[in-house]
């Protein structure tokens, strides 16, 4: 009867043992409380997350600004994010990497597939903002959904005084894997031609300017091609953010569903978003696909640089 007894205690003690080891693990991978978060969850959950620190790489040294990077962040170039493909015998940039390429970009970044990610970046200006949200993208098309926002970024950080360094943290290069593709948040230049036809929306993300054919963005887009795709409403993306504390911030849901329906645009209807490269619709696509639900947005990544590239009309001035 007591090797029994013994038995029983060591099993009692193996249990409990295995117990607390899941409530630790559980204890030290945090949950994400939304698609953003605050400076205060990051600042209680900082040890538990990997950080990625987007932006546009000018020097070698990467230090770009005096205490620019979040304590612990590492660097991820923007210029990485996206790549350069031909396709017709035609060269496009500012497309989506492939399963290689993004595996190789968070593998180089020090990022496993069980981590937790938060992205951030200067988020002084709209451009920067953009960044996160195109890398957020990329990550949700290849299944790494346990990803994040940090809200007002390093500018709003920086302005409540934690701690900051003067580049990105050394990394230490992880094997990550890219399992799957989520197709359904991609729209190829084929499904905005159907979309012209259907009752699917498509909403131009940048400045009326733009949409109406006034300038155009000559780094991506053919002159002879300024304007928009026909059907497409105008919808800017500087018209659903704010600048609070020197960071550029999401204007809260409600406020965005008013401004959408003071110009007669249905957020909840199946959508699709473009720009000239991708970028700030990838910002768009977000505040639609992510904060208000729309499960039907998708972003074209191609955007008007493939469109003009493949000489597809374009209108100018408003839809009637």
């Amino acid at each position: 009867m007591k090797i029994f007894k013994y038995i029983w205690i060591v099993f009692l003690f193996i249990l409990l043992s295995f117990s607390s080891s899941i409530y630790l693990l559980n204890a030290d991978t945090p949950s994400l409380p939304g698609p953003v978060v605050s400076t205060k969850w990051l600042s209680l959950n900082r040890q538990n997350v990997v950080i990625l620190d987007v932006r546009r790489v000018n020097d070698k040294n990467a230090e770009l600004d005096k205490n620019s990077f979040i304590s612990g962040a590492l660097l991820v170039p923007f210029a990485n994010v996206t790549r350069e493909i031909t396709v017709a015998g035609k060269k496009l940039k500012s497309m989506v990497l492939d399963k290689k390429s993004f595996a190789g970009l968070m593998s180089k970044a020090g990022v496993s597939n069980s981590d937790v990610i938060i992205i951030t970046s200067p988020s002084k200006h709209l451009f920067e903002l953009t960044a996160v949200t195109r890398l957020y993208w990329t990550a949700k098309y290849f299944g790494h959904d346990k990803v994040a926002i940090l809200n007002g970024g390093n500018a709003l950080w920086h302005s409540e005084n934690r701690p900051m360094q003067n580049r990105g943290s050394s990394v230490k290069t992880t094997n990550y894997k890219s399992k799957i593709i989520n197709s359904d948040i991609l729209a190829s230049i084929e499904d905005i031609t159907k979309a012209q036809t259907q009752d699917i929306q498509i909403l131009d993300v940048r400045g009326l300017e733009y949409y109406e054919g006034e300038k155009v963005n000559k780094a991506f887009v053919k002159a002879k091609y300024s304007g928009h795709i026909a059907n497409a409403l105008s919808l800017p993306i500087q018209s659903l953010t704010r600048q609070k504390r020197s960071a550029i911030w999401f204007q809260t849901v409600d406020e965005i569903l008013d401004m959408a329906d003071m110009m007669d645009i249905d957020l909840n209807n199946p959508t699709i978003l473009y720009c000239d490269s991708g970028n700030y619709a990838s910002l768009e696509w977000f505040i639609i696909h992510e904060l208000i639900g729309n499960k039907k947005a998708r972003l074209f990544d191609g955007s008007m640089h493939q469109w003009s590239i493949f000489n597809r009309p374009v209108n100018r001035g408003q839809e009637p």
